[in-house]
């Protein structure tokens, strides 16, 4: 297996520092908005939602990234790009008399942000593209109905958020005297405006190939998730030292929290949705798997067939245990499917993303972990029980995988 280079390690090194730093900054901004009166900074809806779920999808594209970063080179770029929006837009607000007294957060933020960003592209410079050495199969298939309209929804989406980040810096400056004063605050105008534009840039991303970029819907999944719990948070820091009146706007604090709560769940849902139908358009292969068990088999078979002779490809192998699995009639098989969840969710307990977005050799030392080592003296009797059906899932995925190499 083609080994990472040292630059590429420090690459993954470092952004896994970056994934841990935003993630504890936005753990720290959950708290910001019960300060209340004492500090108006963050009293202002939806704006101080939006900053603090900035950080938390800056900290996922980090985190993602982390974990193969050949494979998800763009992921990098599109984090470089959300430090530069930071960065741009901080000194785009730090001309307006809004901002005195604030130069000095608003500088320190910008060079925070830059030398994240300004490091990660530093060391991404230093790592030559390289192939990736796995990547998901996809089926040789003209493009159906519902990437079409995929595709057409993520620029759709896009363009719009593109739209709303300009409108950021429009309306802190320009326009109806309401809204220029509602927009007062530029270290939260700057910091949604962030949000937004990279979960814009996502969604571009994903309509440029909505196979090969489809992850990054489900980018855009998680880090709106994030929002919806920074918002749920926000919402009742915000109204616990009562309900902030905005006559001007003709609204309040907590129908604004309650108006973006709503635009965060209709955005999960109806992303998720999307992309359940896209995929199935795609793998419409399987009859017992759905395209996530699909992915995630797959990616465990391309671990587990290493070193033997790879006449049968992953997907090959995960289309014949589909075959065998809805070829009769069961009432326990939905055990089958619950371990593949579980398979493919388990990283997550070792704060990895889920074992389809793993590396190669990541996913081969976490298989080797967790279901090939004596787990008796590691983890103790309780892990063995819960750890048993996927043990037994993995012993017969690699017993079926000799066999149909045997067949061939």
């Amino acid at each position: 297996m083609d080994q990472l280079t040292p630059a590429e390690t420090r690459l993954v090194q470092f952004l896994k520092w970056t994934a841990l730093v935003y993630a504890l900054l936005y753990l720290f901004g959950a708290i910001g908005a019960y300060q209340g009166a004492t500090n108006p900074t963050w009293i202002e809806p939806p704006f101080v939602s939006n900053a603090v779920a900035s950080l938390s999808l800056l900290a996922v594209l980090a985190w993602f990234a982390s974990s193969d970063v050949r494979r998800w080179r763009d992921m990098i770029y599109l984090l470089i790009a959300g430090y530069a929006l930071s960065v741009i837009g901080i000194f785009i607000l730090l001309s307006s008399p809004k901002a005195a007294g604030q130069a000095g957060t608003l500088l320190g933020v910008a060079l925070f942000s830059a030398f994240f960003g300004g490091v990660i592209y530093w060391l991404l410079r230093q790592c030559p593209p390289h192939e990736s050495r796995w990547t998901p199969w996809m089926p040789d298939k003209p493009l159906t109905s519902w990437e079409k309209f995929g595709r057409a929804v993520c620029i759709a989406g896009g363009v719009g958020s593109l739209v709303a980040v300009l409108g950021h810096y429009v309306l802190y400056y320009t326009g109806p005297t309401e809204l220029v004063a509602f927009f007062r605050q530029p270290l939260m105008v700057a910091g949604s405006a962030v949000k937004i534009g990279v979960l814009g840039l996502c969604l571009l991303v994903a309509a440029r190939d909505t196979r090969r970029h489809g992850d990054f819907i489900n980018v855009f999944i998680v880090g709106n998730s994030f929002s919806l719990i920074i918002v749920i948070i926000t919402h009742l820091g915000i109204n616990r030292f009562g309900v902030v009146d905005y006559p001007a706007l003709g609204s309040d604090s907590r129908t604004m929290m309650l108006g973006a709560l709503g635009i965060d769940v209709v955005a999960i849902v109806s992303f998720i949705l999307l992309k359940l139908k896209v995929d199935r358009s795609i793998l419409d292969h399987t009859f017992f798997f759905s395209p996530l068990h699909f992915r995630a088999l797959e990616a465990v078979a391309e671990t587990l067939i290493e070193g033997m002779d790879e006449s049968v490809a992953p997907e090959e192998i995960v289309l014949r245990t589909d075959d065998y699995l809805s070829s009769f009639p069961s009432r326990r098989l939905w055990l089958a499917k619950l371990s593949v969840v579980g398979l493919a969710t388990m990283p997550l307990l070792s704060l990895m993303p889920p074992i389809n977005y793993l590396s190669p050799e990541n996913r081969r030392r976490f298989i080797d972990k967790h279901f090939k080592q004596d787990v008796v003296n590691k983890r103790g009797i309780y892990a063995v029980l819960q750890a048993v059906r996927l043990v037994r899932l993995i012993d017969i995925l690699e017993g079926m995988m000799r066999f149909n190499m045997q067949l061939t």
